[in-house]
């Protein structure tokens, strides 16, 4: 019966301090996940006279985040864009704030590029990658550190986009 006990406990005490033990020493996760849109409270679009179709846009976007790191799963994201679009393709710029399950703050900056397909009915897909790095945290990820890639699709219909990189929590 005690062989029995021990084998248990042994059996979940060395899978944990095996996956937390990384977190205790500072070590840096490779974490994945998935960033779903869920809103555009605000866009400002400015059509310029330079090129045909030519805008600059800001963009305030909302995301759900899934992630492999429990600390990152479940979080809100809120993302200010800033794009420099011909014809709905171009640069972005980034800055954003990760709202953590706990109500602490996660900021980020990124930047990539969007090429974008209209179709004949005039429905849309947009498909972009870029690079990103954490800038700070408050609370208990003060001092987080980490940086990454990111890449998807939007279409009218919404945005999802998968994401991964190296952390490293506090």
């Amino acid at each position: 019966m005690r062989t029995k006990l021990l084998l248990t406990l042994l059996a979940v005490v060395i899978p944990a301090v095996l996956l937390l033990a990384p977190l205790a020493s500072g070590a840096s996760l490779h974490c994945k996940g998935t960033m779903t849109r869920a809103g555009i409270p605000s866009q400002t679009v400015l059509n310029l006279d330079d090129i045909p179709g030519h805008t600059v846009q800001l963009t305030i976007t909302h995301y759900d985040i899934t992630s492999t790191c429990p600390e990152l799963d479940g979080s809100r994201m809120v993302m200010r864009t800033f794009a420099d679009f011909v014809k709905g393709s171009g640069s972005t710029s980034t800055y954003t704030t990760v709202v953590t399950k706990g109500g602490d703050l996660i900021f980020r900056k990124s930047s990539g590029t969007a090429q974008r397909e209209t179709r004949k009915d005039g429905s849309y897909e947009s498909r972009s990658h870029g690079v990103w790095e954490f800038t700070g945290g408050t609370g208990r990820f003060q001092g987080i550190k980490g940086n990454g890639s990111w890449g998807g699709r939007a279409t009218e219909e919404g945005g999802w986009y998968e994401w991964e990189g190296d952390i490293e929590f506090p």
